[in-house]
């Protein structure tokens, strides 16, 4: 009678002495990664899953895979001392924190800890390490690599391109649930290109290595090291570079890298709207959040923390730096918040900010006085209507007749390709007239104001049906309508107004001329890669944003040195507001000559948290908005930052020399 096998001995650990003869022949580590191939003829070489890519080897180390599963492995990592079972090594060492990465710079072979790789290039290569977003100039005409910081979690950038689109892929060292989005823009254009939500991988040092992208990586166990064309090939992202050119001409273009939260998924909501359907938007847009967060940032400061009134000059404060409003402070000699001592120390800064707020919400659109619009009588520029309308009554002529063409704040429409048509939008109470047109080559749209609209200008959006991709015209200027001008009719050759001359065929083409936005046709059908698209059109009170971002740029701005005012933010006995290295440099204020005795703006130091400011160059194009501590180093660096041009006289010297 045979004997039952013995059941086998479970998780037996390895000695040392049998470790090192299971090695991996590329990458030197314990052969603990599945699936193990045999690359020599007589299987004394083997590699790990680690280096599971492309090869010639087919012969799978079945019987030594099967021994493993009873086996326990160190982690390869040093000097890591997990002792791990067979099944979870991979997932272990991916997270492990003693895993290390080799720099992907040309002359440096350091191996650094995942966790520290920013602080490695913040010593040793500061000037490719850059901080919340990555902007860089005319790379899709070359290749390279940057290490970008967002929330102090490290992501590794790579970028090449071959003659016909450029590529980007964004790594994670870290696990991440976040995506990216990519800007390209022009100083001298105010289209937009933007691709959104594209996937953030996770880093693998064997397939993406910037050493293996220029040729000169000595890593056997990397998968492209002799085959640098198919690191371009995986990368994510890809731009067709025909379709830049078409967009921005000859300038230089600038490519911004933002890392950000994922959207929620709104594909249910998008399966219960009819896809032709014309939808209005009555929600805030981006721009009416920002101006929305300027102002509650403006209105929090302003509130007396005794009263809860608004505070209006004159506005004092105690001895500690606790602000109050003079109706309160009228019979009381300390302060409720901190006991110090009230006394006639006035906050002259946040005095200013209520003057200069004042003075920007009279200049709303909705508060600004109504023009009279001329009774003008018109005929209705829908194609098919021939009824005679006033300019006044075209709003309630279209709502009542021609629903489907009445917007209200947002012009937004899903799924069409070369829109031809005129429609109606109101928003602050105002009528716009939108003309929509289109060419062999180009996209046209004027927005008509019905009488001259200081501070109002739109932007335009056309994207894909997914809104992954999209091309944007911003800060368009809006023109006042004439019926003679932009008379729809005579566009479709059916105008019946002997006033309006010339031939309708060259009247069309002179409207089509006239039209302030155009965009690429060429461009917009290669980048979507269908016909179909969106079109969504958002006015825009720009006076107010700007005004606003003015008034808490002035606010944090240092009276002495001009520079960002970040807590400590101090104040002499009088109220003049400085910063504190300058403070620490005075003994008395520079502005009234007042001691200068640690009196606090607290209430200003709270606004630093929550301020975001836009970058300087918001006139050159840039879109960057970050915090108070950043907003800085931005600026100092900001591709976008205007030439000094020499004057004549620098010149001539030089040219002497």
């Amino acid at each position: 009678m045979e004997k039952p096998i013995e059941k086998a001995v479970e998780n037996f650990v390895l000695t040392e002495d049998m470790l090192t003869s299971l090695k991996c022949t590329l990458c030197e580590s314990f052969l603990s990664v599945p699936p193990i191939l045999i690359t020599s003829e007589d299987g004394t070489k083997m590699k790990c899953g680690r280096c599971n890519f492309k090869s010639h080897e087919v012969v799978r180390a079945v019987c030594y895979e099967n021994l493993a599963k009873q086996m326990k492995f160190p982690c390869s990592n040093k000097p890591c001392e997990e002792i791990l079972n067979w099944e979870d090594v991979k997932l272990h060492e991916k997270n492990c924190d003693h895993r290390t990465i080799l720099c992907m710079k040309t002359n440096c072979n350091e191996r650094i800890r995942a966790q520290d790789y920013i602080s490695h290039f913040k010593m040793q290569h500061e000037k490719s390490l850059y901080t919340d977003s990555m902007v860089l100039k005319n790379i899709h005409s070359a290749y390279g690599m940057g290490v970008l910081q967002n929330e102090y979690k490290a992501y590794v950038i790579l970028f090449d391109c071959d003659n016909i689109k450029f590529g980007l892929t964004v790594c994670s060292l870290e696990p991440t649930n976040k995506v990216f989005n990519l800007s390209i823009t022009s100083p001298g254009s105010k289209l937009s290109i933007t691709i959104n939500e594209q996937p953030i991988i996770r880093f693998n040092e064997r397939y993406h290595c910037y050493k293996c992208m220029q040729g000169v990586c000595k890593c056997d166990f990397h998968a492209y090291r002799h085959h640098r064309r198919s690191i371009f090939s995986k990368m994510t992202t890809k731009v067709d570079k025909d379709v830049v050119k078409k967009t921005f001409g000859s300038q230089g273009v600038y490519y911004t890298i933002d890392i950000m939260d994922k959207k929620v998924d709104t594909e249910e909501f998008d399966d219960l709207v009819d896809k032709n359907m014309i939808l209005d938007e009555v929600s805030e847009d981006e721009n009416e959040e920002i101006c929305s967060e300027q102002e509650n940032l403006l209105r929090d400061i302003l509130i007396c923390p005794q009263c809860s009134n608004n505070l209006e000059a004159p506005i004092y404060q105690c001895v500690t730096g606790h602000v109050i409003c003079s109706k309160c402070r009228d019979g009381v000699e300390t302060c409720s918040t901190c006991e110090a001592k009230i006394e006639n120390t006035r906050n002259y800064l946040l005095e200013e900010v209520a003057i200069s707020l004042e003075a920007v919400d009279t200049q709303k659109p909705e508060d600004r006085p109504q023009p009279e619009i001329k009774d003008k009588e018109i005929v209705c520029p829908q194609p098919k209507c021939f009824e005679k309308i006033t300019l006044k009554d075209i709003s309630d002529h279209y709502k009542e007749h021609h629903i489907d063409n009445f917007h209200f704040n947002t012009f937004s429409i899903k799924n069409v390709y070369a829109y031809y048509n005129i429609d109606v939008l109101v928003k602050y109470g105002k009528t716009f007239i939108l003309l929509f047109d289109f060419d062999d080559i180009n996209f046209g749209i004027s927005i008509c104001s019905l009488d001259n609209e200081e501070g109002l200008e739109y932007e335009i959006t056309l994207s894909s049906s997914n809104n992954h991709h999209s091309i944007k015209a911003t800060r368009q200027k809006l023109v006042v309508f004439d019926d003679l001008t932009h008379c729809f009719k005579c566009a479709l050759g059916t105008c019946k107004n002997d006033e309006h001359h010339a031939s309708h065929k060259s009247k069309r083409r002179d409207i089509f001329r006239s039209m302030v936005t155009k965009i690429n046709r060429d461009a917009t059908r290669r980048m979507f890669n269908t016909g179909n698209m969106n079109y969504t059109v958002r006015l825009i009170d720009v006076s107010a944003m700007v005004q606003r971002d003015k008034i808490i740029r002035q606010m944090f701005e240092c009276s002495i040195c001009k520079d960002y005012m970040i807590p400590p933010i101090l104040q002499c006995l009088s109220g003049h507001s400085l910063c504190n290295t300058c403070a620490s440099k005075l003994e008395k204020c520079p502005s009234c000559e007042a001691s200068l005795s640690g009196t606090r703006n607290f209430a200003v130091e709270q606004a630093t948290e929550k301020a975001q400011l836009a970058c300087q160059n918001l006139f050159e194009n840039c879109i960057y908005r970050t915090s108070l501590k950043r907003i800085a180093a931005h600026e100092a660096e900001c591709p976008r930052k205007p030439k000094r041009l020499c004057s004549a006289e620098t010149k001539n010297e030089a040219a002497k020399k």
